[in-house]
C-alpha cells in the first residue's frame, strides 16, 4: 500500500509540477523526467509488437526457443527397471541447432521492432 501511495504521489506531483514550477526551469535544470511524443510512440508501438509476439507464440505460429523434448511429454521421462530416469545427465547439454534457436528469438522480437519503427515514423 505504501508503494502505491508513494508512486501515485510522484505521478501526480510530476503531472502538476508544470503548473507550479516554471516550465522553462524544469527543462533547463532537468528537474523532472520528460518524454517527447516520439518516445511515447516508440513505447506504444513496442507494446503493440510485444502483444503480437505473445499472440504468435500462443497460437503456435512461433515456437519457443530451446524447447526440450521432455517438455512436450509433460515431464514424463523414460525410466529403467529400477525406476531411475534414463537419458542425458543434468550436465549433458542437449543437441540444439543454436542458429535456428537464435532465429526463433529474432522472429519473436521482429514485431516489436517493426511496430516501434512504424509508430515512430507516423509521428
Amino acid at each position: 500500500m505504501k508503494v502505491l501511495v508513494t508512486g501515485s504521489a510522484g505521478f501526480i506531483g510530476s503531472a502538476a509540477a508544470e503548473y507550479i514550477i516554471d516550465p522553462v526551469a524544469i527543462k533547463a535544470d532537468w528537474l523532472l523526467p520528460a518524454a517527447s511524443p516520439r518516445t511515447g510512440a516508440l513505447a506504444l508501438g513496442a507494446a503493440i509488437g510485444l502483444g503480437l509476439g505473445w499472440l504468435l507464440l500462443r497460437t503456435g505460429v512461433l515456437k519457443r526457443s530451446y524447447e526440450q523434448a521432455v517438455a512436450e511429454n509433460k515431464g514424463t521421462a523414460p525410466v529403467d527397471e529400477r525406476g531411475r530416469p534414463v537419458g542425458p545427465g543434468p550436465f549433458d547439454e542437449p543437441q540444439f541447432n543454436h542458429r535456428l534457436e537464435s532465429l526463433r528469438e529474432v522472429l519473436f522480437l521482429l514485431p516489436i521492432i517493426v511496430c516501434a519503427v512504424v509508430a515512430e515514423t507516423l509521428t
